[in-house]
């Protein structure tokens, strides 16, 4: 289980809803151990689900978030090479993982990642629109 916590005067707290839902499934008294590490961009990868998740609601072909996210990945270019018994050569969803991707590579795929839906899902749709509507739904969390 990944949870994103928030430093404070008191100790750590969770730092989104899924970080309070993981939470609370976890017993009073209970021990857990953490590797703490330092996200990227905390925000910016915020923002990205914040825009999957709008783009995901605004849409009927992908049955949840996930198929939505690994179509992406194949689209961009985020993919793993993987081989049948064969020797054909297919591919993966990759991985957009703090430890596989930097900031700026992140930044890359954010704004592929709208290029992409914009061209494919959402053709009606400007970048500035979708921009807008992540904004606003920050402003409240």
């Amino acid at each position: 289980m990944k949870v994103y916590l928030k430093r404070t005067l008191e100790g750590f707290k969770p730092a989104n809803q899924e970080a309070v839902e993981a939470m609370r499934k976890i017993k009073i008294g209970d021990v857990r151990a953490y590797n703490l590490v330092k996200p990227r961009n905390y925000l910016f990868l915020k923002k990205f689900f914040v825009m999957l998740k709008i783009v995901f609601e605004n849409q009927d072909v992908f049955v949840n978030i996930d198929e939505l996210l690994d179509r992406i990945k194949l689209d961009v270019g985020v993919v793993k090479q993987t081989k049948s018994w064969t020797g054909e050569i297919s591919y993966k969803p990759g991985s957009i993982s703090f430890a596989k991707m930097n900031n700026e590579g992140f930044e890359l795929f954010y704004s592929n990642a709208i290029d992409c839906i914009l061209m494919n899902l959402m053709t009606g749709t400007t970048r500035e629109e979708i921009d807008r509507q992540v904004e606003e739904v920050l402003r409240f969390t």
